[in-house]
């Protein structure tokens, strides 16, 4: 791998897109300049990337290396351990085994993957997929904007690999992000990653309530903890941005000393800290972290000593093949603007269809709630202590209840909001072995999913 000279880092964040130009002076790497654009208002994919390019102009924050992270809810992350297998057929059995865990055929996906383990018992490694229309448009983002990405990862990773602690360690370490909407986590095993989770906030709490949101935080930490070791307790927990809630009352409520923020260099924001760890990385080692882009797709350049060499001839064809990119580029405004267009259409119809199913689901949800059986236990009871765990963007379409078992299916806007209620019914006394019933499979916009559990009368709702 060559070292490159100078980078740029691109954290899209919620609402705000984070920058951080670092440089290599007489090998140690400085910050060379910061921003951060605010993306109020912005209508379209395409409208940030016309944004991200005056900005960039204005700034003249420029490399010809970047590396860009983007939230966890637009990407799927998964730890996989695989039987041993040489390297030339890992990525062939990674495929299978996204078949099993995704909800997404292989096809309508990108992934790569890092390996984090061999031994003759296996191979366990970091697997990273996206969706190919989402990874399309931060790509024609990037594009717009006129940066030649070397890497599009998650930005969690960059965090990761920053507050990762000894390799074959066995304390366990935590990272949280919190963005307006969730929070995001990654739990680590010394400086081997072992769960990367994404947690909803509660729509109704107070962004000023800071005690509310830290005990929100604690019990996410926990669940975290709990679903990747087994244990609800972290060894070490780690801030990733800007502190938005009472450090102190965290740490207390986690059993532990202190909360710690990965504390961004000399000139960086807290804000702009991820940015800066991932152009740090674009710096140094950039390959540790799964790539989203294709192999033909990661244009960046070094920025070393290899240009000295290039003829007129290159610098020729690289002339041309810019003017051939802005017309891509122009290409690619106009097919997005007129798919926006086609969307806006759509949309009145697509409501209508989707009205009518809910009013369907609704129907089933009542006879199947009717046909419940009375046993030791309430259905109603049971179907409300479940309701309490369900967030908006999850809706209930089937409940079953027979001989001390239950059945919920439902649909959900996103899938990671179906482990999350997973997790969340799992820490329940009343509820016990709770187990996904069905794949969750892909429904155009929405996800369907289908959970079941034991119940335990003893430590139950109340009883009918």
């Amino acid at each position: 791998m060559r070292i490159a000279s100078r980078c740029l880092g691109v954290d899209f964040s919620e609402g705000r897109i984070h920058f951080v130009v670092t440089r290599r002076i007489f090998k140690r790497t400085a910050v060379v300049d910061t921003g951060t654009l605010d993306l109020s208002g912005a209508a379209s994919e395409a409208d940030v990337g016309e944004r991200m390019a005056d900005f960039l102009r204005q700034t003249k924050l420029r490399s010809r290396r970047v590396v860009a992270g983007i939230p966890l809810r637009d990407t799927m992350l998964r730890v996989l351990d695989l039987p041993p297998v040489e390297e030339k057929h890992l990525r062939q059995m990674i495929g299978f085994e996204l078949e099993r865990h995704l909800p997404l055929p292989v096809d309508e996906i990108h992934y790569d993957h890092r390996v984090l383990r061999r031994s003759p018992a296996g191979v366990r490694v970091l697997v990273a997929a996206v969706e190919r229309g989402i990874l399309a448009r931060y790509r024609n983002m990037l594009l717009t904007a006129g940066l030649p990405t070397t890497a599009l990862t998650a930005s969690i990773l960059a965090d990761a690999e920053v507050a990762g602690g000894e390799a074959g360690g066995e304390d366990v370490t935590a990272i949280y992000r919190q963005g307006s909407s969730g929070i995001e986590i990654a739990i680590l095993r010394g400086a081997e990653p072992i769960g990367i989770y994404r947690f909803e906030l509660p729509a109704e709490e107070d962004e000023e309530d800071e005690a509310a949101s830290a005990a929100h935080i604690a019990r996410a930490v926990r669940h975290a903890c709990l679903t990747a070791t087994g244990t609800g307790r972290a060894d070490r927990v780690f801030l990733a941005g800007p502190n938005g809630h009472d450090r102190d009352g965290l740490a207390q409520t986690l059993e532990l000393d202190t909360v710690e923020p990965l504390a961004p260099n000399s000139g960086v924001e807290e804000r702009q800290g991820t940015a800066h760890r991932l152009a740090s990385l674009g710096m140094d080692d950039v390959d540790r972290m799964p790539n989203f882009l294709p192999q033909e797709q990661r244009s960046g350049d070094t920025g070393g000593a290899t240009a000295a060499v290039v003829g007129l001839g290159v610098f020729a064809a690289l002339a041309t093949s810019l003017l051939l990119a802005g017309q891509v580029i122009h290409e690619r405004r106009t097919l997005a603007m007129l798919e926006d267009e086609i969307d806006s259409l759509s949309a009145e119809v697509e409501e209508a269809r989707s009205m009518q199913a809910r009013l369907r689901e609704q129907d089933a949800l009542i006879e199947s709630f009717m046909a419940a059986g009375s046993g030791d236990m309430s259905p109603l009871s049971v179907l409300t202590d479940i309701s309490r765990y369900v967030k908006k963007s999850i809706w209930i379409t089937e409940f079953r209840m027979e001989k001390g078992q239950v059945d919920v299916g439902g649909r959900a806007t996103n899938n990671e909001d179906v482990d999350q209620l997973k997790i969340f019914l799992d820490t329940r006394d009343m509820f016990r072995n709770v187990e996904t019933r069905s794949n969750t499979i892909r429904r155009g916009d929405y996800w369907k999913f289908k959970l079941g559990a034991e119940l335990d009368p003893d430590e139950g709702a109340d009883k009918s």
